[in-house]
């Protein structure tokens, strides 16, 4: 029902069997299945499985997608059960997520007197976090009831907070009730209602929908992502769950760049023009990036990473707003953590100058983390910290908490990274890095020794944690970087046209749609799904070995 992350770009709906510690039946149990397609090429299924007992709803989504990443091929599975009263007040969840069956997460929490204690797990090992219920935040049966609540009259608007149970946060979403359309669901037209699903105060365009029938079934849903869109479709189980064809992924973090890029120009100040392709696009600025609107709803973007002209000192002792909450403890940097604050001191040593503490910070979180390794989603700093392997995302959350537990106001910065290929071709990616506050001004550093430079914009920034890197996905697709200018001269194309990247990797797309699909259903224990006696095997599910091929259905 939001607008997803984007490491959850392929479980926008997290459906599965439904599992249950429960020995008694349910009263009341139906089960739905959803083909899940993007770009109209069928990339996977989900299952949804909601059981009403006595004094308790259980609710179970199980995603099985495959896609491919620069031409390797990823299964990804997920499995998500949540427990609540018949009235919707939350009482437990658990997941569970896997990678081609490597990469695993688990996480379990309980809600119990206003506080959410949870354990989560990364590669075999625990760790416990507890903080309080963020107020009104509501899981899947409490959604359902509260839509039941306010009806389906076209007009009807309401806001709510929606628990993600992944990144153990509240988010939340306006919904607006659209007049019902027809929809065509495999040739058989139905008159849907609407579900607009954005976010309060997002002025990005960027709008989830999910089509209900009468009876408040979901039976499609469409998320905007990257510059895609990922499509759920209810259809029957034996056409739900036929074999896929896996699509390929890495242009999706991808935007072009109309000229190559050489360190030189990398090094000056450079503006760039930006035109979004629809609604509103919010870029922030500080004494590093400055935006300004140009003709035609354009954007002139100026990036220039000159270091701040004075010095500072740490601990920080102002009074402001903005930098006490660089300097918090949340869900995803935790300063206090005892390692985390007692390395920081160490890399630190006598050290009191802001600049030189940002610097030896840098360095050590670099030299901390191995790169071989990366987490399937978000670590947090204190999973980090103690499993020493992540990318980008992983060494600003380490980098940000140690900074701040030698008292230097730091924030996560999520944007677009210059990178040239090997074929030649120039394009921005996505990245994460870290800005702290030295001297009046902030200092952009990188531990991953990615240059930041003009060649890294600004999406967004984070104001406590990593919240604001899905954010910054969410406007991949979204625009263009029509042209690049250094010191007011636009800076002209290379002699040989590098082409446009978004239609070669488009080919390297059509290409790998044309091979073999998943020859074989991911499995599931109840061990693996964190449950005791289930209620139903999530093995029944797996499709026949004569499924697919040419009876495909298409997407309408």
């Amino acid at each position: 029902m939001r607008i997803p992350p984007w490491n959850q770009l392929l479980s926008v709906v997290l459906l599965a069997c439904l599992t249950s510690a429960c020995s008694t039946a349910p009263d009341v149990a139906n089960r739905r299945y959803l083909a899940a397609y993007m770009d109209d090429v069928r990339i996977g299924h989900s299952i949804r499985t909601r059981a009403v007992f006595a004094d308790r709803v259980v609710t179970t989504h199980r995603s099985v997608v495959s896609v491919r990443t620069n031409n390797r091929k990823i299964d990804k599975l997920s499995h998500y059960q949540f427990t609540e009263s018949t009235d919707g007040v939350p009482i437990s969840f658990r997941a569970l997520e896997t990678s081609n069956g490597v990469s695993t997460r688990r996480i379990v929490g309980h809600i119990n007197d206003g506080q959410l204690s949870a354990r989560v797990m990364v590669d075999g090992e625990w760790k416990d976090h507890r903080f309080p219920w963020p107020q009104g935040a509501l899981l899947p049966e409490g959604i359902r009831l509260l839509r039941l609540e306010k009806g389906l009259a076209a007009g009807t608007t309401y806001e709510l907070l929606i628990f993600d149970a992944r990144s153990l946060t509240a988010l939340p979403c306006r919904v607006t009730v659209r007049p019902s359309v027809p929809v065509d669901i495999l040739s058989t037209v139905t008159d849907l209602t609407p579900l607009e699903i954005s976010r309060p105060g997002d002025t990005s365009g960027q709008v989830s929908v999910e089509y209900v029938n009468a009876d408040f079934d979901t039976v499609k849903t469409i998320s905007p992502s990257r510059g895609t869109q990922l499509i759920y479709v209810t259809l029957p189980r034996h056409l739900a769950t036929m074999p896929t064809n896996p699509q390929e992924q890495a242009h999706l973090g991808m935007t072009s760049s109309p000229v190559s890029l050489s360190e030189a120009h990398r090094a000056t100040p450079l503006t760039y023009t930006i035109k979004p392709r629809r609604g509103q696009l919010l870029l922030p600025g500080d004494n590093t990036q400055t935006v300004v609107e140009g003709d035609n709803g354009e954007l002139l973007v100026t990036v220039s990473r000159s270091d701040p002209s004075s010095a500072s000192e740490i601990p920080y002792a102002g009074d402001d707003e903005i930098l006490l909450a660089a300097l918090a403890t949340d869900t995803h940097i935790q300063p206090d953590n005892p390692t985390i604050a007692d390395l920081a001191r160490k890399a630190v040593g006598d050290v009191t100058d802001a600049r030189q503490a940002a610097q030896l910070l840098q360095e050590y979180v670099y030299g901390y983390i191995n790169r071989g390794k990366h987490y399937t989603g978000y670590g947090t700093s204190a999973e980090v910290i103690d499993g020493r392997y992540g990318d980008c995302t992983e060494h600003a959350v380490l980098l940000a908490a140690m900074c701040r537990a030698v008292g230097l106001p730091a924030q996560v910065v999520s944007g677009l990274a210059y990178t040239a290929g090997d074929d030649g071709v120039g394009r921005f990616a996505s990245h994460a890095w870290v800005r702290v506050w030295v001297g009046e001004q902030w200092l952009h550093v990188d531990s991953t020794r990615t240059r930041v430079d003009a060649g890294c914009i600004m999406l967004t920034v984070g104001d406590k944690n990593v919240k604001g890197f899905p954010s910054s996905l969410d406007k991949f697709g979204r625009f263009d970087i029509l042209a690049i200018a250094a010191y007011g001269e636009a800076l002209a194309p290379p002699e040989s046209p590098q082409g446009n990247v978004d239609d070669a990797l488009a080919e390297v797309a059509d290409d790998t749609q044309q091979e073999t699909a998943i020859e074989e259903y991911p499995q599931i224990t109840d061990e693996e799904a964190g449950g005791d006696d289930a209620i139903d095997s999530a093995n029944d599910d797996a499709p026949s070995a004569d499924t697919g091929g040419d009876d495909t259905p298409k997407l309408k």
